[in-house]
Order: C-alpha cells, then sequence, then structure tokens
C-alpha cells in the first residue's frame, strides 16, 4: 500500500451486514487526526464491507489503523482495529 494510489479496503466484520442503515470504515493516520469514509456493502460476501480510496486519501506514510463500523439502527457495532503501513514510493529517477 503506497500514498497516492487507487486501493481497495475491505475489512471483515464477522457479522451479516445485509441489514445495516450505515457501513463505514474509520481511520487513524500516523498524524493522529481520525476521520470516517462511507462504505459499501461486499455483494460476494456480506461479512465485508470496502472503500475504494482516492489518490488524496492515503496521503500520509506511516502506520493507519482501520475499524469497521456497522449501523442497524440505534445499534452501533464496532469491528477489530485493523493496522497497516502506508508506504511512500520511491520516486522516479
Amino acid at each position: 500500500m503506497f500514498t497516492g494510489t487507487n486501493i481497495r479496503i475491505r475489512l471483515r466484520t464477522f457479522l451479516d451486514l445485509s441489514g445495516a442503515t450505515s457501513l463505514k470504515i474509520r481511520y487513524k493516520p500516523p498524524s493522529g487526526q481520525s476521520g470516517e469514509w462511507s462504505a459499501t456493502l461486499d455483494p460476494d460476501d456480506n461479512q465485508f464491507m470496502y472503500y475504494d480510496t482516492s489518490q488524496a486519501d492515503l496521503d500520509v506514510a506511516g502506520m493507519w489503523n482501520f475499524q469497521p463500523v456497522a449501523e442497524f439502527g440505534a445499534n452501533i457495532n464496532k469491528g477489530r482495529i485493523v493496522q497497516t503501513y502506508v508506504n511512500k514510493p520511491i520516486p522516479k529517477p
């Protein structure tokens, strides 16, 4: 995973998400400023949600945290936090 690239972040929740009223992926970059993206239910497996990043989303190299959040009306379910390192690509010489 590299800064400035388009990738799909796909997270498993171990829940049936087909009845969820809202799906989000919360993130925390190395800067510590958290945020969230609206996620999409994976059509191939209803335990997964995903978000397709834009080039501006992963803008800082370092350790990132991602957490799936599914809302079922008033019930909010938070999944396991996943950590991954986002690298800065080697520039063209």
